[in-house]
């Protein structure tokens, strides 16, 4: 888990690394704006990342994860009918 976490963590932040040293260093206009784009992209969705590495490789974590989304699932459900409820005596 901790070397999939890693490799994840790479993937995410090296291209933003690389144009932010090309932007610094580099001569000026070296990188067009559009280049911006998907290394920031990239390095954003890193936090997305970590949840979905920890829910699909630990057990516990992954239980309790069902279990946190059925609850919140299930008080949607309730709510939904309980609000249709209202508006069929209105």
């Amino acid at each position: 888990m901790v070397i999939t976490t890693i490799i994840c963590y790479l993937i995410c932040w090296m291209p933003y690394g690389v144009i932010a040293l090309l932007a610094t260093f580099g001569s000026p206009g070296a990188v067009s704006p559009v280049a911006y784009v998907i290394p920031s992209i990239l390095a954003k969705s890193s936090t997305v990342c970590n949840p979905i590495i920890y829910i699909l490789m630990n057990k516990q974590v992954r239980n309790m994860a069902v279990i946190t989304y059925s609850l919140l699932i299930s008080s949607l459900l309730k709510w939904l009918i309980f609000y249709d409820m209202i508006n069929k005596n209105k």
